[in-house]
């Protein structure tokens, strides 16, 4: 699905005079301005969303942590070098600035999961920006003659009192143009109520259809006197949620803490990624907009991560799977038990490069396997 073309609320002050208030509870509702009833509705989802929320707090948090002591663990370090390159740097002082960007861009995703405020109070990030649905069934298709309509659902006329289609809109246009695509307009505000915007893309409502497709993050185009403006709507799809029909083995674990239990030596971390891991990949499209690899530049499988980070480390630390990825091996590494909570850890585990195939040596049969964590200042591979 094309992924959304602006970063919204990114700002270069980072961590200063942002807070949220100690003991405030943050719902998916406080954040998003989430779908309801049968369009792209996340109704029966909401339970799931708490704790997929939940899940992405407590595991981009220890992430972050993590990531900030990388120079006194090498665990860190090797984790860094799997999914970003960190040794194709040739000092510690010359990867520094790559590994506060890292940091910097986890910090964002869990900022707006906090619901960060600035220091007037006021929440940094509007829900009005940022729609969540569970579906893509409430897209409707037009033409890109119809008439165009505004922010707030009316047709647009020019100044001699004429409609104005779709296409004379030149943003529209270069949307509809755009090379290698089949791009047609999208209309929100037939069943998203208040969100008054175009998305162009091909599969439109009937990207959730394709089984393969978990998520997406769609660019809302907004019409408004001055100018076109944009709103992120992530879209879950139900198998994001049911999992994939067939899929071979194992199932996507629905938690982390079903997903920590799995591990055992070898387990592939590809396949220890919770279901939650999918909203945190849409953030990083929300957020991080052009700035981030989209389809069809990103990669998603473990191995093709890893091998791009060794290929071209710039182009793996703008990949959003990569970060998941990482994520996800510092929280099975320094995540805490916390009884039956999702979000529990019951016992840590480390990762490293081990053939899992029949071919030897093949990298495509090759995972990030699962072993007993060594000490922190020990080469990880060195037993």
């Amino acid at each position: 699905m094309a992924k959304i073309s602006f970063v919204l609320g990114l700002y270069t002050v980072f961590f200063s005079l942002v807070s949220t208030a100690v003991g405030e509870e943050v719902l998916i509702t406080d954040i998003f301005t989430v779908q309801s009833g049968s369009n792209g509705g996340c109704d029966s989802r909401m339970g799931t969303l708490d704790q997929w929320h939940e899940e992405s707090i407590n595991s981009l948090d220890v992430a972050i942590t993590a990531t900030q002591n990388w120079l006194n663990d090498m665990r860190v370090r090797q984790s860094m070098d799997f999914f970003f390159g960190l040794n194709s740097y040739t000092s510690y002082a010359d990867a520094q600035g790559t590994v506060t960007a890292i940091e910097q861009n986890i910090q964002y995703v869990l900022n707006f999961f906090n619901r960060e405020k600035d220091s007037t109070g006021t929440p940094r990030y509007s829900k009005v920006d940022y729609w969540l649905f569970c579906d893509s069934n409430f897209l409707t298709e037009k033409k890109r003659t119809d008439t165009a309509q505004d922010k707030d659902g009316k047709e647009i006329l020019d100044k001699d009192k004429n409609k104005v289609s779709i296409e004379k809109i030149p943003k529209y246009l270069e949307e509809l143009n755009k090379p290698k695509s089949n791009n047609k307009p999208w209309w929100a505000g037939d069943k998203a109520k208040g969100l008054n915007g175009y998305y162009f893309t091909d599969a439109g409502n009937a990207y959730c259809s394709d089984a393969r497709n978990l998520g997406g993050t769609a660019a809302i185009n907004i019409q408004s006197p001055d100018r076109v403006s944009q709103t992120a709507a992530i879209i879950l799809c139900p198998n994001a949620f049911n999992g994939v029909p067939n899929k071979d083995p194992p199932p996507v674990p629905n938690s982390y803490r079903e997903a920590n239990l799995l591990l055992k030596d070898g387990y592939n971390l590809g396949d220890a990624l919770p279901k939650s891991t999918t909203l945190v990949h849409e953030m990083f499209h929300a957020l991080r907009g052009t700035a981030f690899l989209e389809t069809p530049d990103e990669e998603y499988k473990i191995m093709k991560a890893i091998n791009m980070a060794s290929g071209d480390p710039g182009k793996a630390q703008k990949n959003p799977e990569s970060y998941v990825f990482y994520i996800a091996h510092m929280f099975h590494l320094f995540g805490k038990p916390d009884g039956n909570e999702p979000w529990s850890i019951p016992k840590n585990w480390d990762f490293h490069i081990i053939d899992g195939g029949t071919t030897k040596g093949d990298k495509k049969d090759m995972v990030i396997g699962a072993k007993v964590p060594g000490p922190m200042d020990v080469d990880p591979d060195s037993d």
